[in-house]
């Protein structure tokens, strides 16, 4: 039995980055839309509701159920990411499928364990184990598992794509499978005779040559010993030059060990001579660096004895005071015009209201210019009278404090800024620290000694004792060429004992050649493969031939159960035509003895008829193969589809769920149907994603 248990969708069509799920429990399932994009308000379509039988359809197959591209499957706002993903069982084994594209994945898993690709193979072949283990093609996947409306109906189809269905259906793809894989057998054993004839042809025409070959080894039986003579003599003339060329090859391998000493010595003396050279030039450089650093510190010394420090630190106080007097007389004079600002302020004030007054006492408004009467004049002639001595006596206290900042400035005493040798006290201060620091490194350098000095006397020594002796004279450059005469030698000497020992090859090929050069032919497994071809040929006639009883036995046994399920849920459905498939899988409609095509049907009445042979199908299926769990009907009965036919649709789907434990899930736009069922999954569609909402009636 196969179990679906699962889907999930992530960026497929309008499901966008937040992976949506649905588990198939056994019910029957409404499945409605709510576009909240389009305002709500009863607004059904283009929620996703068929994204959901797509998905599946592509998690299964890597195909939508309808005709989209495979690039427009991707979610267009996210365009990268899509994963579906579904899980289900098959005789107790559980599987799970992921597929995805932007990046493309294939992912197959039996229990917990992934295929490994390597296994696997590519993405074709692991669609192919996929559909092995569901042991059903996508049209039929089409026709019994997702019946969606823009699927071509089974009676619309071409009459070879019905039969490649029926053919499905009952099982006689299954003896078309046996017929090639027959078919293969047969050239195979047509090959084996094919070869088996060539293999006897090939014995008889080897039988003449024999004679032919046994004279060819013969001749290279005489080569052979010739090239043997001659590999011989080289070998020879070639010991003697080596040998012509030095007496006494042990002793030219010791001069040339001899040699080697001399070259080592030789070497170790020139690379002494090298480093004395440059520590010599050290020498000189240490000494020069030494005399100009003595020089620099003892100038540093004289001139820091030259400043009266005494002095110094003196005029760094002086100019300290000079500093602060400079700042306070910035400050006097930054008072002393303010001052004044407020002196010029004020006698602007006391000039207006002047002004002001001499008209009150006139009774005229300084304001306006009218006449005041006499209360008002005399109320505000003392308010103006007052200010007036107010200001008087700011003034006079603003001059008074003027006279104070002037008699302050003109106190300071005239002071000069000091000059100095050091830049601040600080430095003054550490004058006495640099001229001890100065005079302990003038003592420092006195006392240092050229490091090179020891290190020349001890290389100069090393040369010395070095004694290079006599160079020896040998005959080759080096001890390898004087050891590869030696085992040169020794080589030559055993190839030439080796090939003067060697045994002709061409001797046993002629003895053997005469001895088992003829074949005998049998002509048993020619005459055991053309008897198994007669056989062969004759199965391939059962199963291919449409006549033969094989054929006809399973049309016979499968076509009657078909058309009865199909009897059954066109009676129960309502539609009152007989519908009825004949022994050459053709389809008959008639009413009444009248023969219809299935365009002369209504809307509804079409709609009865998918929706019963969907139904016939699945139950001829999952009688001759495995039932399965789940069902999808995406708005069948909301097209042209009266109120008899959806109640009687949903009485054979709440049969299936109740009954035979099956996942109905039915897509549709009539909100009447919420009342009919347990389960309502709500697609809604907001801000241009799609989410799934289950509810419990």
């Amino acid at each position: 039995m196969i179990i679906f248990k699962s889907l999930t969708i992530k960026n497929f069509m309008s499901v966008g980055n937040i992976t949506q799920g649905i588990k198939f429990s056994n019910d029957l399932t409404l499945v409605l839309g709510e576009n909240l994009d389009l305002g709500a308000n009863g607004s059904r379509n283009g929620t996703g509701k068929t994204t959901i039988v797509n998905a599946l359809s592509y998690g299964l197959y890597g195909n939508a159920l309808t005709k989209i591209k495979l690039g427009n499957l991707i979610n267009k706002t996210n365009e990268k990411g899509m994963v579906v993903s579904v899980e289900f069982s098959k005789n107790g084994i559980d599987y799970k499928i992921e597929r995805g594209r932007k990046p493309n994945i294939l992912k197959l898993f039996i229990g917990d364990q992934e295929i490994d690709d390597s296994a696997q193979g590519d993405n074709r072949e692991t669609q192919k184990t996929i559909e092995d283990i569901l042991g059903l093609s996508h049209e039929m996947f089409k026709h019994i598992v997702a019946l969606n409306t823009h699927t071509e109906p089974f009676l619309n189809m071409k009459v070879s794509d019905q039969r490649d269905v029926i053919e499905e259906l009952l099982g006689i793809t299954i003896l078309s499978e046996k017929a090639s894989v027959l078919k293969d057998l047969i050239k195979d054993k047509k090959d084996s005779i094919k070869q088996e004839n060539f293999r006897i042809s090939a014995i008889k025409e080897s039988n003449k040559r024999i004679e032919q070959q046994i004279v060819g080894l013969e001749q290279k039986h005489k080569l052979w010993n010739k090239a043997q003579l001659d590999d011989v003599d080289v070998m020879y003339t070639k010991i003697t030059t080596l040998e012509n060329n030095i007496n006494d090859v042990e002793l030219e391998i010791t001069m040339q060990k001899d040699l080697e000493i001399y070259n080592t010595k030789h070497s170790k003396l020139s690379e002494l001579n090298r480093t004395i050279t440059s520590l010599v030039q050290k020498h000189g450089t240490w000494d020069s660096t030494l005399d100009k650093d003595l020089s620099n510190i003892a100038t540093a010394i004289e001139k820091l004895n030259s400043i009266d420090i005494e002095q110094e630190m003196k005029s760094h106080k002086d100019l300290e005071e000079f500093k602060n007097q400079e700042i306070a007389k910035l400050e006097i004079n930054r008072l002393i015009a303010s001052n004044s600002n407020d002196v010029s302020r004020t006698k602007i004030l006391i000039e207006t209201l002047s002004s002001e007054i001499a008209l009150l006492i006139k009774h005229t408004c300084h304001t306006c210019g009218q006449e005041i009467h006499d209360d008002k004049q005399s109320e505000i002639l003392n308010s103006k009278e007052s200010k007036m001595t107010e200001l008087k006596g700011v003034i006079d206290g603003l001059y008074i404090t003027q006279d104070e900042l002037k008699v302050e400035y003109g106190n300071f005493p005239q002071l000069e800024k000091p000059s100095m040798y050091y830049n601040s006290l600080e430095e003054a201060l550490n004058h006495k620290h640099s001229l001890e620091t100065l005079n302990t490194q003038l003592i420092t350098k006195n006392q240092e000694v050229n490091p090179y000095v020891g290190q020349l006397e001890e290389l100069t020594k090393d040369a010395t004792d070095i004694d290079v002796g006599s160079k020896p004279n040998t005959f080759y450059n080096s001890l390898e060429e004087a050891l590869n005469h030696k085992h040169s030698l020794e080589t030559l000497n055993t190839q030439m004992e080796t090939r003067a020992n060697e045994m002709n090859p061409y001797t046993e090929q002629i003895e053997s050649t005469k001895t088992d050069a003829l074949q005998e032919i049998n002509y048993n497994s020619i005459n055991e493969d053309t008897s198994t071809l007669e056989h062969q040929d004759f199965l391939l006639k059962l199963l291919t031939d449409k006549d033969s009883y094989v054929r006809k036995q399973i049309i016979s046994q499968n076509l009657s159960f078909l058309n009865s399920k199909l009897s059954h849920y066109i009676s129960i459905i309502g539609l009152r035509h007989l519908i009825e498939f004949k022994d050459d899988l053709s389809v008959e409609i008639t009413d009444l003895g009248k023969d219809y095509d299935f365009d002369n049907l209504s809307r509804g009445e079409k709609n009865r008829v998918i929706l019963s042979l969907s139904w016939a199908f699945r139950d001829v299926w999952e009688n001759l193969y495995s039932p399965i769990n789940l069902l999808f009907v995406d708005e069948v009965i909301d097209s042209g589809m009266d109120d008899a036919g959806v109640e009687n649709s949903l009485t054979i789907l709440k049969s299936m769920a109740r009954e035979q434990n099956k996942s109905v899930w039915l897509i549709s736009h009539k909100n009447e149907l919420i009342s009919r069922v347990n389960t309502v999954l709500n697609v809604v569609k907001e801000n241009g994603f799609t989410s799934f909402e289950t509810q419990s009636q």
